[in-house]
């Protein structure tokens, strides 16, 4: 019989197999997550051709959103803290594990559907997606700096859910949500200040001008207008970046904590 052991190198076997106790989720997740991605983007394409559709393509978007911030309580689920404490592998080879899985493998199961839609399926369909109000609102951000801090923000309740985890040995459901939301009500209200704030250094007349000027082409307008609270945009994303590595740091001290 062969046993694994913890030797002083790193080792990506390890890393692998420390997964494998997470297995019969991960493998739930890794399948049922981009379909459910897709499923969302062509209901929303399919509500995108009538007018009342808006409102229902707004509400189906938080499907997606919701499976980045909570992909992380894969770890939560049908596992022993014990257990993983106990296990023979070196805490950074866990912390590996779990941060690239949550952050890196989850946000790209859900993102990459969307991507794909919109860089191959948009193109191909030509003018029937004209009129179509989901593609021609993702294509007024799509590239832009905008897209880049959407999926930044993203990342920042999905690792504050991940160090929620990490850090318990019970309720490792319920906290993890309850702190997940909480990040993302502070996320929300730090956005806003920063959009009002860009807002009444752009001027009110200003905007009202420029919209004037580009009512025929809403796409130059918001491009315009986020070009020019761009600087509030980048302290926005400057302390989503810090609090992603704040997070991503408690995990890893979490896990080297525990370990035996």
């Amino acid at each position: 019989m062969t046993c694994m052991t913890n030797t002083d190198n790193f080792s990506f076997a390890r890393v692998m197999a420390y997964g494998n106790i997470y297995s019969p989720w991960i493998k739930r997740q890794l399948v049922f997550t981009p379909l459910i991605s897709l499923a969302v983007v062509m209901i929303n394409i399919m509500l995108g051709f009538y007018s009342f559709g808006l409102p229902f393509i707004g509400l189906v978007s938080f499907i997606p959103a919701f499976m980045v911030y909570f992909g992380a309580l894969v770890f939560a689920v049908g596992t022993d803290p014990a257990i993983e404490t106990m296990l023979p592998v070196k805490w950074s080879e866990k912390a590996l594990f779990v941060t690239v899985y949550a952050l890196v493998v989850i946000p790209l199961c859900v993102n990459l559907p969307q991507l794909i839609v919109e860089v191959v399926v948009r193109p191909a369909g030509g003018e029937l997606f004209d009129s179509n109000i989901y593609i021609n609102t993702r294509n007024m951000t799509f590239g832009s700096f905008n897209t880049c801090l959407s999926y930044v923000q993203q990342l920042v309740p999905a690792s504050v859910c991940l160090a929620t985890i990490m850090s318990l040995t019970s309720k490792r459901i319920v906290m993890p949500v309850v702190w997940t939301i909480v990040s993302l009500v502070a996320l929300s209200i730090f956005g806003a200040i920063c959009g009002i704030l860009g807002v009444f250094k752009y001027g009110i007349g200003k905007i009202e001008t420029l919209a004037e000027s580009q009512s025929a082409n809403p796409t130059v307008f918001i491009n315009a207008l986020m070009s020019e609270m761009q600087p509030y945009m980048m302290i926005l994303m400057g302390v989503c970046v810090i609090a992603i590595a704040v997070f991503v740091w408690l995990t890893c001290r979490s896990i080297k904590t525990r370990q035996l």
